[in-house]
Protein backbone atom coordinates (compact mmCIF):
# COMPACT_ATOMS: atom_id res chain seq x y z
CA UNK A 1 0.00 0.00 0.00
CA UNK A 2 2.56 2.21 1.07
CA UNK A 3 4.30 1.78 -2.58
CA UNK A 4 1.25 2.67 -4.13
CA UNK A 5 1.13 5.68 -2.74
CA UNK A 6 4.72 6.50 -3.15
CA UNK A 7 4.83 5.93 -6.61
CA UNK A 8 2.44 8.42 -8.27
CA UNK A 9 4.73 10.48 -6.24
CA UNK A 10 7.91 9.74 -7.87
CA UNK A 11 6.41 9.45 -11.11
CA UNK A 12 5.49 12.94 -10.80
CA UNK A 13 8.86 14.50 -9.38
CA UNK A 14 11.11 12.42 -11.79
CA UNK A 15 8.23 12.23 -14.69
CA UNK A 16 9.13 9.72 -17.25
CA UNK A 17 8.21 11.64 -20.12
CA UNK A 18 10.63 13.96 -18.55
CA UNK A 19 13.01 11.52 -18.03
CA UNK A 20 12.36 9.80 -21.99
CA UNK A 21 14.45 13.07 -23.04
CA UNK A 22 17.75 12.18 -21.64
CA UNK A 23 20.50 10.78 -24.30
CA UNK A 24 22.55 8.39 -23.51
CA UNK A 25 26.08 9.91 -22.51
CA UNK A 26 23.91 11.60 -19.71
CA UNK A 27 22.54 8.22 -18.54
CA UNK A 28 25.60 6.19 -18.43
CA UNK A 29 27.53 8.85 -16.28
CA UNK A 30 26.07 8.13 -12.35
CA UNK A 31 26.73 11.83 -11.17
CA UNK A 32 25.60 13.24 -14.01
CA UNK A 33 22.45 11.12 -14.46
CA UNK A 34 21.63 11.97 -10.97
CA UNK A 35 21.88 15.59 -11.02
CA UNK A 36 19.07 15.46 -14.46
CA UNK A 37 17.09 13.63 -12.58
CA UNK A 38 16.88 16.02 -9.16
CA UNK A 39 16.30 19.08 -12.03
CA UNK A 40 13.26 17.27 -13.34
CA UNK A 41 10.46 19.08 -10.74
CA UNK A 42 12.31 22.03 -11.65
CA UNK A 43 11.92 21.93 -14.75
CA UNK A 44 7.94 20.79 -14.63
CA UNK A 45 7.77 23.84 -12.51
CA UNK A 46 9.31 26.37 -15.05
CA UNK A 47 7.14 24.49 -17.83
CA UNK A 48 4.24 25.21 -15.59
CA UNK A 49 5.57 28.74 -15.11
CA UNK A 50 5.53 29.45 -19.19
CA UNK A 51 9.31 30.16 -18.98
CA UNK A 52 11.06 29.57 -22.09
CA UNK A 53 14.43 27.84 -22.38
CA UNK A 54 15.95 31.49 -22.84
CA UNK A 55 14.51 33.22 -20.24
CA UNK A 56 15.62 30.12 -18.24
CA UNK A 57 19.15 30.56 -19.46
CA UNK A 58 19.29 34.14 -18.57
CA UNK A 59 18.24 33.38 -15.07
CA UNK A 60 21.00 30.52 -14.85
CA UNK A 61 23.50 33.59 -16.28
CA UNK A 62 22.38 35.96 -13.40
CA UNK A 63 22.73 33.85 -10.58
CA UNK A 64 26.18 32.45 -11.86
CA UNK A 65 27.40 36.26 -12.25
CA UNK A 66 26.16 36.69 -8.91
CA UNK A 67 27.64 33.35 -7.46
CA UNK A 68 31.04 35.01 -9.32
CA UNK A 69 30.59 38.16 -7.36
CA UNK A 70 30.21 36.09 -4.42
CA UNK A 71 33.09 34.60 -4.51
CA UNK A 72 35.21 37.61 -5.73
CA UNK A 73 34.03 39.94 -2.82
CA UNK A 74 31.55 38.18 0.16
CA UNK A 75 33.04 37.76 3.62
CA UNK A 76 30.50 34.43 3.86
CA UNK A 77 31.75 31.44 2.25
CA UNK A 78 28.85 29.73 2.24
CA UNK A 79 27.12 32.28 -0.32
CA UNK A 80 29.16 31.17 -3.28
CA UNK A 81 28.14 27.25 -3.07
CA UNK A 82 24.58 28.16 -2.79
CA UNK A 83 24.44 30.59 -5.46
CA UNK A 84 26.61 28.59 -7.96
CA UNK A 85 24.03 25.39 -7.19
CA UNK A 86 21.08 27.82 -7.89
CA UNK A 87 22.54 28.66 -11.51
CA UNK A 88 23.83 25.23 -12.31
CA UNK A 89 20.18 24.02 -11.51
CA UNK A 90 19.00 26.79 -13.93
CA UNK A 91 21.30 25.10 -16.52
CA UNK A 92 20.44 22.27 -16.64
CA UNK A 93 16.90 23.19 -16.40
CA UNK A 94 16.99 24.94 -19.49
CA UNK A 95 18.16 21.98 -21.49
CA UNK A 96 15.06 19.50 -19.88
CA UNK A 97 12.60 22.09 -20.49
CA UNK A 98 13.73 23.03 -24.15
CA UNK A 99 13.85 19.41 -25.10
CA UNK A 100 10.29 18.53 -23.24
CA UNK A 101 8.49 21.48 -24.69
CA UNK A 102 9.92 20.68 -28.42
CA UNK A 103 11.18 24.38 -28.67
CA UNK A 104 14.98 23.30 -28.42
CA UNK A 105 16.83 25.63 -30.95
CA UNK A 106 20.30 26.29 -32.28
CA UNK A 107 20.71 29.42 -31.63
CA UNK A 108 19.45 28.99 -28.08
CA UNK A 109 22.02 25.77 -27.47
CA UNK A 110 25.02 28.16 -28.87
CA UNK A 111 24.05 31.05 -26.18
CA UNK A 112 23.48 28.44 -23.77
CA UNK A 113 26.99 26.60 -24.40
CA UNK A 114 28.88 30.14 -25.24
CA UNK A 115 27.18 31.33 -21.84
CA UNK A 116 28.85 28.31 -20.02
CA UNK A 117 32.34 28.76 -21.48
CA UNK A 118 31.86 32.23 -19.93
CA UNK A 119 30.87 31.31 -16.41
CA UNK A 120 33.58 29.05 -16.19
CA UNK A 121 36.40 31.61 -17.07
CA UNK A 122 34.59 34.77 -14.85
CA UNK A 123 34.44 32.11 -12.32
CA UNK A 124 38.35 31.16 -11.67
CA UNK A 125 38.61 35.47 -12.17
CA UNK A 126 36.59 35.36 -9.21
CA UNK A 127 39.00 33.01 -6.83
CA UNK A 128 41.84 34.69 -8.13
CA UNK A 129 40.13 38.15 -7.02
CA UNK A 130 39.07 36.61 -3.92
CA UNK A 131 43.05 36.07 -2.48
CA UNK A 132 44.81 37.63 -4.70
CA UNK A 133 48.13 35.89 -4.72
CA UNK A 134 50.76 34.54 -7.46
CA UNK A 135 50.15 30.89 -6.97
CA UNK A 136 46.46 31.25 -7.39
CA UNK A 137 46.60 33.77 -10.44
CA UNK A 138 49.27 31.45 -11.80
CA UNK A 139 46.34 28.14 -11.47
CA UNK A 140 43.87 30.39 -12.35
CA UNK A 141 45.21 30.91 -15.82
CA UNK A 142 46.54 27.80 -16.59
CA UNK A 143 42.74 26.54 -16.04
CA UNK A 144 41.10 29.03 -18.30
CA UNK A 145 43.77 28.53 -20.54
CA UNK A 146 43.26 24.44 -20.56
CA UNK A 147 39.54 24.64 -20.73
CA UNK A 148 38.96 27.05 -23.53
CA UNK A 149 41.93 25.20 -25.35
CA UNK A 150 39.51 21.72 -24.86
CA UNK A 151 36.51 23.41 -26.25
CA UNK A 152 38.33 24.43 -29.22
CA UNK A 153 39.47 21.30 -29.81
CA UNK A 154 35.77 19.56 -28.91
CA UNK A 155 34.78 21.86 -31.77
CA UNK A 156 37.23 21.45 -34.32
CA UNK A 157 36.52 17.23 -33.62
CA UNK A 158 32.91 17.71 -33.85
CA UNK A 159 32.61 19.50 -37.04
CA UNK A 160 34.97 17.40 -38.48
CA UNK A 161 33.08 14.23 -37.14
CA UNK A 162 30.03 15.53 -38.83
CA UNK A 163 31.86 16.58 -41.97
CA UNK A 164 33.22 12.37 -41.98
CA UNK A 165 29.32 11.21 -41.46
CA UNK A 166 27.65 13.42 -44.14
CA UNK A 167 30.09 13.28 -46.52
CA UNK A 168 31.61 9.52 -46.34
CA UNK A 169 29.97 7.36 -48.86
CA UNK A 170 31.00 3.88 -47.99
CA UNK A 171 32.58 1.71 -44.71
CA UNK A 172 35.29 3.72 -43.24
CA UNK A 173 38.38 2.33 -43.85
CA UNK A 174 40.31 0.22 -40.62
CA UNK A 175 42.83 3.19 -39.58
CA UNK A 176 45.02 0.00 -38.94
CA UNK A 177 47.79 -0.98 -36.48
CA UNK A 178 48.15 3.16 -35.09
CA UNK A 179 44.31 2.47 -33.30
CA UNK A 180 45.55 -0.88 -31.46
CA UNK A 181 45.59 -0.56 -27.71
CA UNK A 182 49.52 -1.00 -26.43
CA UNK A 183 50.24 -4.17 -24.91
CA UNK A 184 51.54 -3.00 -22.00
CA UNK A 185 52.34 -0.12 -19.38
CA UNK A 186 50.13 1.03 -16.28
CA UNK A 187 47.24 2.64 -18.67
CA UNK A 188 46.33 -0.47 -20.56
CA UNK A 189 46.66 -2.27 -17.10
CA UNK A 190 43.91 0.31 -15.48
CA UNK A 191 42.14 0.10 -19.23
CA UNK A 192 41.83 -3.50 -18.75
CA UNK A 193 40.93 -3.77 -15.09
CA UNK A 194 37.96 -1.14 -15.50
CA UNK A 195 36.32 -2.94 -18.49
CA UNK A 196 35.85 -5.95 -16.10
CA UNK A 197 34.27 -3.20 -13.86
CA UNK A 198 31.90 -1.17 -15.61
CA UNK A 199 29.94 0.23 -12.65
CA UNK A 200 33.01 1.87 -11.52
CA UNK A 201 33.95 2.67 -14.66
CA UNK A 202 31.23 5.00 -14.68
CA UNK A 203 31.57 6.51 -11.21
CA UNK A 204 35.15 7.68 -12.47
CA UNK A 205 33.48 8.94 -15.80
CA UNK A 206 31.41 11.32 -13.28
CA UNK A 207 34.85 12.38 -12.17
CA UNK A 208 37.77 12.78 -14.02
CA UNK A 209 35.81 13.19 -17.05
CA UNK A 210 35.14 16.80 -18.20
CA UNK A 211 30.98 16.54 -17.82
CA UNK A 212 28.77 18.92 -16.50
CA UNK A 213 28.52 17.50 -13.60
CA UNK A 214 32.03 18.93 -13.42
CA UNK A 215 30.75 22.40 -11.96
CA UNK A 216 30.40 20.80 -8.65
CA UNK A 217 34.05 20.61 -8.23
CA UNK A 218 34.24 24.39 -8.26
CA UNK A 219 32.27 24.04 -4.71
CA UNK A 220 35.27 24.38 -2.43
CA UNK A 221 36.83 27.22 -3.81
CA UNK A 222 35.44 29.68 -1.29
CA UNK A 223 36.96 27.76 2.02
CA UNK A 224 40.29 29.32 1.94
CA UNK A 225 43.26 29.40 -0.34
CA UNK A 226 44.31 25.60 0.51
CA UNK A 227 40.93 24.88 -0.91
CA UNK A 228 40.49 26.52 -3.83
CA UNK A 229 44.56 25.40 -4.57
CA UNK A 230 43.81 22.22 -4.49
CA UNK A 231 40.48 22.81 -6.36
CA UNK A 232 42.01 24.41 -9.10
CA UNK A 233 44.67 21.70 -9.07
CA UNK A 234 41.93 19.39 -9.68
CA UNK A 235 39.84 20.98 -12.02
CA UNK A 236 43.10 21.41 -14.16
CA UNK A 237 43.83 17.69 -14.04
CA UNK A 238 40.62 17.26 -15.04
CA UNK A 239 40.55 19.14 -17.91
CA UNK A 240 44.29 18.08 -19.04
CA UNK A 241 43.04 14.24 -18.92
CA UNK A 242 40.19 15.23 -21.19
CA UNK A 243 42.11 17.38 -23.43
CA UNK A 244 44.43 14.68 -23.91
CA UNK A 245 41.30 12.21 -24.95
CA UNK A 246 39.63 15.02 -27.58
CA UNK A 247 42.63 15.21 -29.14
CA UNK A 248 42.97 11.27 -29.52
CA UNK A 249 39.65 11.02 -30.64
CA UNK A 250 40.44 14.11 -33.15
CA UNK A 251 43.08 12.23 -34.54
CA UNK A 252 41.54 9.47 -35.00
CA UNK A 253 38.57 11.69 -37.16
CA UNK A 254 41.40 13.26 -38.87
CA UNK A 255 42.81 9.84 -40.32
CA UNK A 256 39.21 8.70 -41.33
CA UNK A 257 39.02 12.29 -43.28
CA UNK A 258 41.87 11.52 -44.95
CA UNK A 259 41.59 7.75 -45.58
CA UNK A 260 38.50 8.33 -47.11
CA UNK A 261 39.58 11.35 -49.32
CA UNK A 262 37.18 13.86 -47.40
CA UNK A 263 38.58 17.00 -47.21
CA UNK A 264 39.10 18.54 -43.58
CA UNK A 265 37.96 21.87 -44.54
Amino acid sequence: MDHERRTPLLDWMFDPEYRRHLNQATREVPLLHAMYLLCIPLGKALVWARCSPTTITHISNLLAACSVAALAWAPNPWLFPLLWLAALCFDIADGIVARSTGTASASGSFYDHMSDQLKVVALFCGAGLRYDTSAVWLLCYATCASFLFMSVVNQVRALRGLRLATRSTGTIPDAGVADAPRSGGARARLKSFLQGRPRLKKALLGVFVMYGNSMLLVLPLGFGESWALATLVFFWFVTLRSILSSLAAASRVNRQLTLSGIPWK
